[in-house]
């Protein structure tokens, strides 16, 4: 599947002097602009035939976001707080997660924050980058935890259900495959992939199929996951 862009999730520290608390970078912006603003040293070699060598010698990831101003968005209306604010206060922790679970973390500071303005008949438009302190820290996709959840034969012939808790605000979905599938932690889950579910509640199945179960968070992300094949036990016959 092509990777969408909502299916990436943009995080900011909206209380860095304390504990932390991420909110959601994404209501009202409708691009987020990613750059690694590469510094290149390029220099000709008298062995090289005239031909040029480059090397990178340094870089500055940011990701430059446009769109509407939603007042009353947590994370907007804190970077558009800041504005008159220099040095420090405009310093705080950033976490941008790949649809595949690949999470980039590190300190920040946001600049070029364009505040709301346009035409007289249009959403106000605004604008800011986040730039990235030093070198981020990239954390490959992990195998998500696995999730406690008991299978069993469910209440209608030619169905089978799950049990499993999920915690706080977290929701269950599930899909059924002809072979086994893998989760990554924090991986997206399109729910045109996989269906949203109440435990216990029956689904339609078949001996001799994978059910993939799935616990995620409100952005659609996974915090865990179980897949097992199923059995007679699974199924109800009769």
């Amino acid at each position: 599947m092509t990777p969408m862009g909502y299916q990436n999730l943009h995080e900011i520290d909206v209380n860095p002097s304390g504990t932390s608390s991420y909110k959601r970078v994404g209501d009202g912006l409708t691009t987020a602009t990613p750059a690694n603003n590469e510094s290149v040293d390029t220099k000709g070699y008298l062995d090289g035939d005239g031909g040029q060598t480059s090397n990178v010698t340094g870089f500055q990831y940011s990701i430059s976001y446009s769109g509407d101003r939603i007042r009353g968005d947590d994370a907007q209306d804190y970077i558009f707080g800041k504005l008159f604010s220099m040095g420090e206060a405009r310093r705080t922790n950033y976490r941008n997660t790949w649809e595949d679970g690949t999470v980039i973390t590190g300190t920040c500071v946001f600049t070029e924050i364009t505040p709301p303005g346009g035409d007289a008949n249009a959403v106000q438009a605004c604008g800011f980058t986040v730039r990235y302190d030093g070198k981020p820290t990239l954390t490959a996709p992990v195998a998500a935890t696995a999730l406690d959840a008991s299978v069993t034969a469910g209440s209608a012939i030619g169905t089978t259900k799950f049990t499993a808790t999920p915690a706080g605000t977290n929701t269950l979905a599930y899909r059924l495959a002809s072979a086994a599938v893998t989760a990554n932690n924090r991986e997206y889950v399109d729910i045109g992939y996989a269906t949203a579910y109440t435990s216990g509640a029956n689904i339609p199945a078949a001996v001799g199929q994978f059910l993939a179960m799935y616990e995620i968070d409100t952005y659609k992300h996974v915090v865990k996951f179980l897949c097992e094949e199923l059995d007679a036990a699974d199924v109800k016959t009769v």
